[in-house]
């Protein structure tokens, strides 16, 4: 996704494949369960044999999310010290809300394109606060976006934007 940088090597080791992730992308990996495909970011490990998937966790975020469409991903935190620490397993159409500020986890089933349409060019809200709707917007415009006054950042939005300019998008919202 947009502001979003993934670092991986020339040719991976025989016994793992491993990315590192700061923003958010979509995954798509080739089943090897004797390797498996790990992608590591500031706050999380996810590990994955053959599978469908979605990783956020810009540096900014007071979330990390994994997104699970299809198959099964291992998602462990990463602790100060640098330790793994195992958090959950994930199933199909599980979403993953790691929070950076206390360390709760909440995993529940989702309608999982509001999270893995940004892929396809689109933008789906569902109940969102217009805090959260300004904040993709403008990781997807790779633009700042300033809410003015407390009263707007709890309005609750629902809509989908296909194609439309941050200019439309603006216009409607």
């Amino acid at each position: 996704n947009s502001g979003s940088s993934i670092k991986y090597p020339d040719r991976f080791k025989e016994k793992e494949r491993i990315v590192y992730l700061n923003g958010e992308a979509y995954f798509e990996v080739a089943s090897n369960t004797s390797v498996p495909f790990i992608v590591k970011t500031s706050s999380l490990n996810v590990k994955a044999t053959g599978t469908k998937f979605n990783v956020s966790d810009y540096i900014s975020d007071l979330n990390s999310e994994v997104t699970l469409v299809t198959g099964k991903v291992f998602v462990n935190e990463l602790t100060e010290n640098n330790r793994i620490k195992p958090v959950s397993e994930l199933f199909p159409n599980q979403h993953l809300v790691l929070s950076k500020q206390t360390g709760t986890i909440s995993v529940q089933m989702e309608d999982i394109n509001e999270y893995i349409s940004w892929k396809d060019g689109k933008l789906i809200f569902r109940n969102k606060p217009l805090s959260y709707v300004v904040k993709k917007i403008g990781q997807v415009f790779n633009v700042d976006i300033e809410l003015q006054g407390s009263v707007l950042q709890d309005y609750r939005y629902r809509a989908t934007f296909e194609d439309e300019s941050l200019t439309e998008i603006l216009k409607l919202l």
